[in-house]
């Protein structure tokens, strides 16, 4: 088991078959540069996004009913969807509030949404304080460059000189990286580029002032000279340096618990059917139970799904 379990990690580590367009018609330079590109590529070991995904929906569970949907009602995310310009969208919550739920949600509509317009782009990352390769500024800037070139080869031409000089050590450069990462972004020939951040503030707090600069620098620049067409959603928790350093700079949607209350009450349900039917719980203990979780959550999934942990291990006389 060990021995899988490695090999796994090891193919998500290190991809075998990077997925570069060919041109139909190939003369020697597009050869050179498709492999460059491959090579690029596959030096930076990146985990593969869809991975991650897969991973964190096995670990919290499907989306309950239409949970989520409220957030594509809201005006302030039609808004930052339809405009023209660089926007900024940031989403703050307390801890257990249902972000990063609502974050695998909102992935699965932007990836439907890009599938069907070839002209654009998106790209997303899931910070975690716990794994060394999802909690560094140069880890969000490698994933996030790693999709966008899967989907835009022609974009190497921004990498290519750094790369012919310095080989695949410029991605161990945050400063490197910031600067092909906006390059990237402000060229036409990217199209329309949404990119995701989940749990900013599970970047490494020693280490995220210059991720944040780069974010702030990239809308605050953009505003002026009007280059680029890219979208970033960024959730976090209010932490003092995020809030400060991304202020006046795209719009903010707090999530609280009247905004998550109707996704909250589906949840319950859905946890107490499922309790209720493994447990044998009478109709009138299934109505305490659920009665009790609504009153006590206060917004609060993180705190209902450890509730409901401890009554799986309880015993039913």
């Amino acid at each position: 088991m060990a021995g899988n379990a490695e090999e796994m990690l090891r193919r998500r580590r290190t991809p075998r078959d990077i997925p570069v367009a060919i041109p139909v018609a190939i003369t020697d330079e597009q050869i050179t540069k498709t492999k460059k590109i491959q090579e690029f590529l596959q030096g930076m070991r990146v985990m593969n996004a869809q991975d991650v995904l897969s991973d964190i929906k096995h670990q919290k569970g499907e989306r309950v009913g239409n949970t989520c949907e409220w957030i594509l009602r809201r005006e302030e995310f039609s808004a930052w969807g339809a405009s023209e310009n660089p926007q900024l969208f940031c989403i703050t919550g307390s801890p257990g509030i249902g972000k990063t739920m609502m974050s695998t949600f909102l992935v699965d509509e932007l990836q439907n949404k890009v599938e069907r317009a070839p002209s654009k782009a998106f790209a997303y990352f899931f910070c975690d304080d716990q794994d060394q390769d999802r909690k560094t500024p140069i880890a969000i800037l490698r994933s996030l460059i790693w999709q966008i070139l899967l989907r835009r080869n022609e974009l190497f031409d921004i990498i290519k000189a750094d790369f012919d000089a310095q080989g695949n050590t410029i991605t161990e450069n945050f400063s490197t990286l910031a600067r092909i990462f906006k390059g990237m972004l402000r060229d036409e020939r990217a199209g329309e580029v949404f990119v995701l951040i989940d749990a900013l503030d599970e970047c490494d707090r020693s280490l995220r002032k210059g991720l944040l600069f780069s974010i702030r620098e990239l809308f605050q620049t953009s505003l002026t000279t009007q280059t680029g067409k890219f979208k970033f959603l960024v959730k976090s928790r209010p932490e003092n340096d995020i809030m400060e350093d991304l202020s006046g700079v795209g719009t903010r949607l707090l999530m609280n618990s009247t905004s998550v209350n109707y996704d909250l009450s589906m949840y319950i349900d859905s946890e107490v059917d499922r309790l209720a039917k493994r447990k044998g719980y009478t109709p009138e203990l299934k109505e305490m139970v659920e009665n009790t979780l609504k009153n006590e959550a206060e917004g609060t999934f993180l705190w209902v799904s450890l509730m409901v942990a401890d009554l799986e291990k309880e015993h039913i006389m």
